[in-house]
């Protein structure tokens, strides 16, 4: 009868809110690998955020910055800091992000500034 109902429906709730709750941490999981400078490819565009931090945003927004106009992995961050974007400065290089492993190597993306 009506003890055994109310039971039984806290523990659906609780299986839904379970759910809910996984399916929010997820798309969050997956809104930050795709806005992640790990991810961003030639033609991508960044904004910066706080300190050293960029994200990828699309290139229409007026807070994109830059065009990923190049991209060279295996980079000691002294590398990275020398000629790596040298052959990417023709299609407008003239920032890099470096991103790695502290006293190892990591990838390089060469950026352009967009617009003003």
């Amino acid at each position: 009868g009506a003890p055994a109902t109310a039971p039984r429906f806290r523990r659906i709730l609780g299986v839904v809110i379970a759910g809910i709750l996984m399916v929010a941490f997820a798309a969050r999981a997956i809104h930050t690998a795709r806005s992640s400078p790990t991810s961003a490819a030639v033609g991508d565009c960044l904004r910066r955020g706080t300190g050293d931090a960029v994200a990828i945003v699309p290139c229409d927004r007026p807070d994109a910055e830059y065009e990923v106009v190049g991209r060279v992995e295996d980079q000691t961050e002294i590398e990275a800091g020398t000629t790596t974007c040298d052959p990417f400065a023709p299609r407008g290089a003239t920032q890099i992000y470096w991103e790695g492993q502290q006293d190892g190597t990591g990838f390089v993306l060469c950026l352009a500034d967009i617009g003003g």
